[in-house]
């Protein structure tokens, strides 16, 4: 009897590449929460005040508690006691918007800002990873996130892959492949934004365009 190839061995036993990657995402999400808890564990605060002050900082711009709720995928209330908590511990602050008296922006404090910082060992990995690679990586992760916020898994962000701004591989056999027609520049794959304060969404078709040209080239 024949014996089965080394690789076709290796891959029976492996389980599926889909759930591998699953897996390995699962686990990076746990370095993450557990170095966020060992940081803020001691502060007394929740998941969800851990949480809103990640968002704040990926935002790098104030953001309203809609916004909050929204990146955070809670209700209005559960936010507004997130907030409330943080304002308490001056991490965060509240501001009128200008305009508009009933609108409050929320923004990190400079206390907020340092302890919104991501887990140092996790960053402290990622950097070992070569430029080529860090790209590749963030664009897979890109591609996977505007997915699952197309099957309604994840809320919208205000990310280049929804962005009408966006021009994916507008510039192929280049180093910087994509496109911004805001600031007219190429840029590469390491500069893909997940929050952008000049995005603009783009309407459906052209979302679908965006995302045909990208998932597809991305693959």
């Amino acid at each position: 009897m024949e014996r089965a190839p080394r690789s076709d061995a290796l891959e029976s036993g492996a389980g599926p590449i889909i759930a591998r990657l699953a897996a390995a995402l699962a686990q990076i999400g746990t370095a993450l929460r557990s170095g966020v808890w060992r940081t803020h564990g001691p502060r007394g605060l929740s998941p969800t005040q851990v949480q809103t002050l990640a968002a704040l900082q990926v935002a790098e711009r104030p953001l309203q508690l809609t916004e909050i709720a929204r990146h955070l995928a809670v209700t209005a209330p559960t936010a507004s006691e997130a907030v409330a908590t943080l304002v308490g511990n001056r991490l965060v602050g509240k501001t009128k918007r200008a305009g508009d008296g009933r609108a409050v922006a929320i923004s990190l404090s400079a206390r907020g800002r340092i302890a919104a910082g991501w887990p140092p060992a996790v960053l402290r990995e990622i950097a070992f990873l070569s430029p080529t690679e860090r790209g590749s990586c963030l664009r897979s992760l890109v591609t996977v996130i505007r997915a699952l916020q197309r099957s309604g898994e994840l809320p919208a962000c205000r990310m280049c892959a929804s962005c009408q701004y966006f021009r994916p591989y507008a510039h192929p056999r280049s180093a910087r492949p994509h496109h911004c027609a805001f600031v007219e520049a190429a840029f590469a794959d390491a500069h893909l934004r997940l929050e952008c304060r000049d995005d603009a969404l783009a309407d459906q078709a052209r979302q679908d365009e965006i995302w045909c040209r990208f998932a597809r080239r991305a693959g």
